[in-house]
């Protein structure tokens, strides 16, 4: 079986309380212009690819909060946000997953506050890809405990705010930004017990971030 759960086009539908286990895509996917959905207080575990997939330019204002989502030994990304607008991912357990906790490519102003992400092997949180622009990382924990090598990757991002977040224990950097990231903003945040640096911003585009 291939996903869990697939929305296509609904919109404000609620999925709450499940158990989603071992599928070879996704636990749960929204696509085409699936808006105003909820996800609650799931516990998603172990599915091939990622936990939720939320991929279409016309995928927004949906919310995925409270869940457990946990990589085991094959899930490689927790939560990926691929072209959706103005999604919300709150207060969400993620952890251990082969390489990234959340994602977001060529994503627009999403927000991602409040979650506790851990022990994910390559980053925390990535943004990446022209277009990943004017997202929020808000009072989130990452924890690079087990192998975690960043907390927060910016590659190309640009107008992204990261804040008030506590970033620890990675082996190699808190935050990392290269490529093209412009414009970004890192501001209030606790970055602590990072191997290598706190903040390290890496390439000659990468300009104007504050």
């Amino acid at each position: 079986q291939n996903r869990g759960i697939l929305v296509q086009d609904g919109d404000a539908n609620l999925i709450v309380g499940n158990r989603i286990v071992n599928h070879i895509e996704c636990g749960i996917n929204f696509t085409l212009s699936a808006a105003s959905n909820s996800v609650v207080g799931n516990t998603i575990l172990s599915n091939r690819a990622r936990g939720v997939y939320i991929n279409g330019p016309l995928v927004r204002r949906n919310r995925i909060a409270g869940n457990t989502i946990s990589g085991s030994l094959f899930q490689t990304t927790g939560l990926r946000v691929e072209t959706g607008v103005a999604n919300t991912l709150t207060n969400n357990l993620i952890y251990a997953h082969q390489m990234s906790g959340i994602v977001i490519t060529n994503a627009k102003s999403n927000l991602i506050i409040g979650n506790s992400i851990r022990s994910n092997i390559t980053e925390g949180v990535m943004i990446t890809s022209n277009g990943a622009d004017g997202n929020r990382i808000v009072s989130n924990a990452i924890d690079g405990k087990n192998s975690q090598g960043r907390g927060i990757f910016v590659r190309d991002g640009d107008q992204n705010v990261i804040t008030n977040n506590r970033i620890y224990n990675h082996t190699l950097y808190g935050v990392y930004m290269t490529a093209t990231a412009a414009s970004n903003v890192v501001v209030g945040n606790t970055i602590s017990s990072n191997a290598s640096s706190g903040v390290r911003l890496d390439g000659v585009d990468v300009d104007a971030n504050r």
